[in-house]
């Protein structure tokens, strides 16, 4: 899993669809995670992932755990149009 995850294009092919073209008035974006484990309950593997609220078009998708780096590591892959207009 962690090869392909890193075989993955930076941008994810991220383009404006249809009803992104033009003048956009807000660009919202959507987190959520889910986990698995692989082989052993004790091995839990963790998929975080952005999407457009709109389209559902996945953004990013880092592999890792719950902890703070793979906030980062989603953060870090999230297009910058949508880091610059984030809100919490």
């Amino acid at each position: 899993m962690g090869e392909r995850f890193t075989a993955a294009p930076d941008d994810l092919y991220v383009r404006p669809t249809a009803e992104t073209k033009g003048f956009l008035h807000r660009l919202e974006a959507e987190v959520d995670e889910l986990w698995s484990f692989v082989r052993q309950k004790e091995n839990r593997q963790w998929v975080w992932i952005a999407m457009v609220a709109t389209t559902r078009q996945v953004i990013a998708f880092p592999g890792g755990d719950r902890g703070g780096q793979s906030a980062i590591a989603l953060w870090e892959q999230i297009p910058t149009v949508y880091q610059e207009q984030s809100t919490f």
